[in-house]
C-alpha cells in the first residue's frame, strides 16, 4: 500500500484503485486494491456518502442494514484518492464522483485502514490519526 505523508493529511491510494468488496455487519468494510496490493478500510461511525449529482445521504452502520444500500454503489468503482486526514477525518473518492466522508469523533474510533506488511492507520478519539508503517518482509 503506498502511504504518502502530506502536511495535513496520509494519502493512500492514486488513480487505478478499485473498491473490490463492500461488507456490513455492525460496521462498513472496504476492500480496495491498487498496484497489486489490497487493503481494508473498516468504518464504525456515521458517514456521509454524497453521489455524483451532489446528494448526500448519512449512513450509520449500526441502523437496519436495508438503510445502508446507498454503499453498495462503491462496489467496483475506482477510488482516485483515500486520504486520511491528521484531523482524525476520512475521505474516499471514486472516479464517478461520489465522496464517502467519515468525520473524527471524539469518543471513538470511527475507522482504520490496515494494509499489507501491517501497515495501519487508526483515527483516534483525540481527533488525529495513529500510524503504524513497519518496513517490508522480505
Amino acid at each position: 500500500m503506498a502511504l504518502v505523508e502530506h502536511e495535513d493529511r496520509w494519502s493512500t491510494v492514486s488513480q487505478g484503485g478499485s473498491i473490490e468488496r463492500v461488507c456490513i455487519d455492525w460496521a462498513i468494510t472496504l476492500l480496495i486494491r491498487a498496484d497489486d496490493e489490497e487493503f481494508t478500510v473498516r468504518i464504525e461511525e456515521s458517514v456521509s456518502l454524497r453521489d455524483p449529482a451532489g446528494v448526500d445521504a448519512r449512513l450509520t452502520p449500526t441502523d437496519e442494514p436495508s438503510n445502508l444500500a446507498p454503499i453498495l454503489r462503491l462496489l467496483r468503482r475506482s477510488a482516485v484518492r483515500v486520504d486520511a486526514f491528521k484531523d482524525g477525518r476520512l475521505e474516499i473518492e471514486t472516479s464517478e464522483g461520489d465522496l464517502l466522508t467519515v468525520l473524527a469523533s471524539e469518543d471513538f474510533e470511527p475507522w482504520e485502514i490496515s494494509g499489507p506488511y501491517d501497515t495501519r492507520l487508526v483515527s483516534t478519539p483525540d481527533k488525529a490519526v495513529s500510524v503504524w508503517r513497519p518496513s517490508k518482509a522480505g
